[in-house]
């Protein structure tokens, strides 16, 4: 199934740059003009990837960058102080299924002012096939940008706060205490259940008190088969919220904030 987000005077020429989304089933695209302004976008899932790279005209647009963000289990967070680029495939295997440099693209960024970075990979596979039609494609994991956009206000954050980022299945939860990280994962979720579940578990980790505690909802919680109704009994401060906003649209091409993904509202 595909959505196409185009603003009102959308010129194929126009596009500067490209930032590419990529589920486990699912392909989110963004283009930019040479200023920063979004001028389009592209919502695929059920996604057929060769299919998808050989005829999409966004792909095709041959723009002057063009960033992959991979929405997947390969990430671990590394305490700036120890990081070490060359160990990158290293702190991976911490936390994720084994990631080899020879079979996966491994690369990281910078969070919190370098007190932070996000390692992440993606297999080489996908990696070559976005490759030979994006050359100067650079990769990045989706999950740095749900971060950089939570250290964003965290000094305003109440003593207890945790996020849940909603994507196609999956979400991203963080916790905050005293307006530090304590905990960021990301989590298959099918159903009331599952998210229950996994918020009850942080909860009793982290010692919050469900009374007390702010939990921030930010995406389609459809698309994790809940819905606010069947959340709220469970907490105090249940608060579904619209994510502030850095990115800036062109008329019409705005429309793709009707996804409600985060990427739709904040660069990183």
């Amino acid at each position: 199934m595909k959505y196409k987000y185009l603003s009102d005077k959308f010129d194929i020429q126009a596009v500067s740059d490209l930032s590419l989304f990529l589920s486990h089933d699912s392909l989110l695209i963004i283009a930019k003009d040479s200023n920063g302004e979004v001028i389009g976008g592209e919502s695929i899932s059920e996604v057929d990837l060769q299919e998808t790279l050989d005829s999409n005209d966004l792909l095709k647009s041959n723009p002057d960058t063009a960033k992959l963000w991979v929405h997947n289990d390969h990430f671990n967070l590394v305490p700036g102080v120890i990081f070490d680029h060359n160990q990158a495939a290293t702190y991976l295997n911490f936390s994720s299924s084994l990631v080899q440099s020879e079979a996966h693209e491994v690369f990281s960024e910078s969070l919190d002012s370098n007190n932070l970075h996000l390692v992440g990979a993606v297999d080489k596979h996908t990696a070559d096939v976005f490759k030979k039609i994006l050359p100067k494609i650079s990769f990045g994991h989706a999950g740095s940008l749900a971060l950089d956009y939570l250290f964003q206000k965290k000094t305003d954050y109440l003593g207890q706060e945790i996020f849940v980022i909603a994507e196609e299945g999956y979400v991203y939860l963080a916790a905050f205490s005293s307006q530090e990280l304590k905990l960021f994962n990301r989590f298959g979720v099918d159903n009331t259940e599952d998210l229950l579940k996994y918020l009850f578990v942080a909860f009793e980790q982290l010692n919050f008190d469900r009374n007390y505690c702010k939990v921030n909802l930010i995406g389609d919680l459809s698309a994790l088969n809940t819905n606010l109704v069947e959340l709220q009994p469970y907490f105090k401060n249940l608060i579904p919220i619209t994510p502030r906003a850095n990115t800036t649209y062109h008329t019409g091409a705005e429309r793709i904030q009707e996804t409600q993904r985060l990427e739709t509202y904040w660069t990183f």
